[in-house]
């Protein structure tokens, strides 16, 4: 009996743009590996998704690897490295890709009830005599 070879080539070497391994996200280990003429040429190309769940910039330059990653539009960039996740730092993605955020304590806030709390006030308190009223009003605007 011949052996099975299970083993998944793990790069596509510079897909279209239109490729669905380009436009869709990937849950696999498959990475696309795109050329790119100057940063706002492959910015435009890596926003030009509905997907924001995660992307990674690598480079040499560290300082190009993070201007780009900060313009790309989605929930996590990894620059030099990829899908190193924390449960200290919030997760979440932009776009397509999800509402909401996970992990952090910006996470931990989506499991608190907010309540937002409108009263119309009678009377000014800010327009009275008594100082006992005055000083335990506390107005924030």
């Amino acid at each position: 009996m011949r052996p099975v070879n299970y083993n998944l080539e793990p790069n596509i070497d510079n897909p279209p743009d239109s490729a669905a391994v380009v436009q869709q996200e990937q849950f696999t280990p498959v990475l696309p590996v795109m050329k790119w003429s100057d940063e706002s040429d492959v910015v435009r190309r890596v926003n030009n998704t509905k997907a924001g769940l995660g992307a990674s910039a690598w480079s040499r330059d560290e300082a190009q690897a993070r201007r780009i990653g900060g313009k790309i539009q989605c929930g996590n960039i990894w620059i030099n490295t990829h899908a190193e996740i924390q449960p200290n730092v919030p997760f979440g993605g932009w776009k397509q890709s999800g509402f909401g955020i996970e992990w952090g304590v910006e996470g931990l806030k989506t499991y608190c009830g907010l309540q937002s709390v409108y009263v119309r006030l009678l009377e000014a308190p800010w327009a009275t005599d008594e100082p006992w009223l005055q000083k335990d009003i506390n107005l924030s605007f």
